[in-house]
């Protein structure tokens, strides 16, 4: 045990030794040799070597010049590799947990990336910002939502995030989950307060976009908690329009299956729920086409047609019976 303590530690120390003797190459000469030592440092995880590159002057904010790690800072390395100790030896040394590198990312960013819990927690104690955003508007929680992390999104709730907070270009947890997030995730959004209806810049709805992603557990999750589907998103489209517009244009609806995700029994649920809730069939969309057109290129789906036949019949049925009631009553 002894042995391989000390093997280790010998390869640690030639791997640091190695950075030093070609940081000159690696990094180029746009940097101070104590700012190379202190990123060399933060790569390969040697705090000796880092305490030294700080006392031979380096910057605890030295930036990694490199175009593919462009403004990458000794935290920035740290936490993508998870290195806790060495996350903490740089922020007990003042380094600034909300420093962006030239691509706009927070170490807090980089954290969730890498789904990095420990570096997550680490960084959130130190203070670190959770709404500060990258150049595309994305987000930590936005983020964590995308890659479907629970571990990571309980710890921003805990660190008090407000998950109805959209990003400056509108993104929203739950709209970024439900694209293939599973249902304990959208659930613990729902339960931490997250608008189950809230719609993007763009007027698309969380049920809309469920839809679009083929998302069954979404989309099943909304039918239960009968969601509105009365919303069009910013071109006048609605729900049953994201179902059935989109592949009847495309022409990927098949007797089998409409979809790599949803099969023809799962889009005739879908269908008569949309229906059900007051989705208006002589809805007339952009594109010329109402949703009683949409309904009929359906029909002529032998496996659709005896479904919402029965379907339409039991609708006329009942609306015939409301009126004879009302004129019975008048």
């Amino acid at each position: 045990m002894y042995k391989n303590k000390f093997l280790n530690e010998s390869l640690c120390f030639l791997l640091s030794i190695f950075l030093i003797l070609f940081s000159s190459e690696v990094f180029g000469k746009s940097i101070s040799k104590a700012d190379r030592k202190i990123l060399s440092a933060a790569i390969s995880g040697n705090q000796r070597l880092a305490q030294k590159a700080l006392e031979q002057g380096a910057s605890i904010h030295a930036k990694d010049p490199r175009q593919f790690f462009l403004g990458e800072t000794p935290l920035h390395k740290a936490v993508f590799n998870n290195d806790v100790s060495f996350v903490r030896f740089l922020l007990g040394k003042g380094a600034d947990p909300n420093l962006l590198d030239d691509r706009g990312e927070t170490p807090l960013i980089t954290a969730v990336y890498g789904l990095s819990l420990e570096s997550v927690l680490a960084l959130l104690d130190a203070k670190a910002d959770p709404y500060l955003e990258t150049k595309s508007g994305i987000s930590p929680a936005v983020l964590a939502a995308d890659l479907c992390s629970l571990p990571i999104l309980k710890l921003l709730k805990n660190a008090g995030v407000d998950f109805n907070r959209p990003t400056k270009k509108g993104f929203l947890p739950i709209y970024t989950a439900v694209a293939g997030c599973n249902r304990e995730f959208i659930e613990f959004l729902v339960n931490s307060g997250s608008t189950i209806e809230a719609p993007t810049i763009s007027g698309v709805t969380p049920l809309m976009h469920a839809i679009r992603c083929k998302n069954l557990d979404a989309i099943r999750f909304f039918m239960e908690k009968n969601v509105s589907v009365s919303s069009v998103d910013k071109h006048g489209r609605d729900a049953l329009y994201h179902l059935l517009g989109f592949q009847q244009e495309l022409g990927t609806i098949t007797s089998d299956t409409y979809s790599r995700h949803l099969t023809s029994k799962d889009i005739k649920a879908i269908t008569i729920y949309l229906i059900e809730q007051g989705t208006p069939l002589d809805r007339e969309y952009k594109d010329g086409r109402t949703a009683l057109f949409l309904l009929l290129g359906d029909l002529n789906d032998d496996n659709n047609s005896n479904d919402f036949s029965e379907f339409f019949s039991n609708t006329a049925r009942q609306t015939k019976s409301i009126s004879t009631a009302r004129i019975v009553s008048d």
